[in-house]
């Protein structure tokens, strides 16, 4: 039986503690008993979460981190982990489901599809099958902040409504963790490997249920504060499981969150999403000052891969840095003293491995004119290369990442351009 363990803040008033404790956690033992197991894990993914073993197999991620049992090398500088069980989305399935990321694009073209009117008439059969193979527990297709941000920033209702009407039921809501939470177990293992400290590196899980677990701030819609009568009362009127009606109205919450049609857009005071591009703009002037250094100064100039290092050490992940360094117990020494030295341990972190090596190629193009797609796809890339099974991507970064870094060769991951090769290879 799963169990999941909470920590309640603030209990209600002349309710004891235990009683907000019963009343929080006694859905997830009641699930179970009500529905079976396998419904009770494949309606409710934070359930899911909590199953380490079925059918003799571990199927459980940090389990498997933790025990030394699950995983293996896999690339030169990543270790391939097992992801969490088919339970979050599905049948259950002996086997370990595959992980598939697809970009914004995509996702636009099988909401068309969906709608009934694909850009190629193939699509419609790829919606279905892949539909097919999300049900069945063979497949999961989980959503970022990348997916997220750049659908909430599109101001056409006509182009998100119908991607949030397929991503609901392809992704489950299942979604992948982001960079800057990623990058910490992977400093503190790559720390861990080289001088033995820490002791016991921070394990990250990489899949989670949501949007708040996408940017880092895992949360959900939960019921507090009921008496057992109160519920029974609520139940009855209502013909549901509270259950059940927190699972609604998570569901219901995250659709609106992708959707967000312009008629509520409106309503919601100081809703702003194109704040976003603003702050990508600010980065893209940053790495326009990087390109013109990278091509004008001769020093800086015979190595590149340094410069590029270096902007994504102290821009993009300095304070995760010095976090483990400290965590490590290095507070007055640094461990890397030279250039080559940090390059080196930046390039054995899977993220910044995929990050730095997309950025490189791109410099190295004089002619390339950065725009914010990049940003966003380097984001997304940098994740979902180490930790999926195959990516669809735009065919611009896709070739950067296969032709020119090599990198679907180095992580074992094919990254396609369509979905056409997508269903080809999941053999749809």
């Amino acid at each position: 039986m799963p169990v999941v363990n909470r920590t309640i803040l603030r209990h209600p008033p002349g309710q004891a503690p235990t009683r907000a404790l019963t009343n929080v956690t006694l859905p997830y033992a009641v699930a179970p008993a009500n529905k079976g197991w396998r419904r009770a894990c494949a309606e409710d993914a934070s359930l899911a979460l909590g199953v380490n073993i079925h059918g003799g197999q571990l199927v459980n991620a940090a389990v498997g981190e933790a025990t030394g049992l699950g995983g293996g090398p896999r690339g030169r500088t990543r270790r391939r982990l097992n992801h969490d069980p088919a339970l979050t989305i599905g049948q259950v399935n002996d086997q370990r489901p595959r992980t598939v990321y697809l970009d914004i694009n995509h996702w636009y073209a099988l909401g068309r599809a969906g709608a009934g009117n694909p850009d190629r008439p193939e699509h419609a059969g790829v919606l279905a099958g892949l539909q097919g193979e999300v049900d069945a527990g063979r497949l999961v297709i989980p959503l970022s902040s990348v997916t997220y941000t750049e659908l909430t920033e599109n101001p056409r209702d006509q182009h998100r409504e119908p991607a949030a009407s397929v991503m609901l039921p392809l992704s489950r809501l299942v979604t992948i963790a982001p960079p800057d939470k990623i990058v910490d177990e992977e400093l503190a293992r790559e720390l861990n490997r080289r001088f033995g400290r820490p002791a016991f590196p921070v394990k990250v899980p990489k899949i989670g249920y949501g949007a708040g677990f996408a940017f880092g701030t895992p949360g959900r819609v939960k019921t507090t504060g009921f008496t057992a009568a109160e519920r029974d009362r609520i139940e009855t009127q209502m013909g549901k499981t509270i259950a059940d009606l927190e699972l609604q109205a998570n569901a219901l919450f995250e659709y609106w969150l992708l959707a967000t049609p312009r008629s509520l857009r409106d309503r919601i005071p100081g809703f702003e999403p194109v704040l976003t591009r603003q702050d990508a703009a600010a980065e893209l002037a940053e790495i326009q000052v990087m390109v013109d250094s990278l091509h004008s100064g001769k020093e800086i100039a015979t190595r590149p891969m340094d410069g590029v290092a270096a902007r994504q050490l102290c821009r993009d992940i300095f304070g995760n840095f010095t976090r483990a360094l400290a965590s490590a117990g290095f507070v007055t020494s640094l461990p890397l003293r030279t250039r080559a030295e940090l390059t080196d341990f930046l390039e054995h972190l899977p993220t910044q491995r995929v990050a730095t090596s997309l950025k490189y190629h791109y410099v190295k193009q004089a002619a390339t004119t950065w725009k914010i797609n990049h940003l966003r796809d380097i984001e997304a890339l940098s994740v979902a290369i180490p930790y999926t099974d195959a990516v669809v991507t735009d065919a611009d970064v896709a070739d950067v990442a296969t032709q020119r870094a090599g990198l679907d060769a180095e992580f074992g991951t094919p990254v396609f351009k369509s979905l056409t090769e997508l269903a080809t290879y999941l053999g749809l």
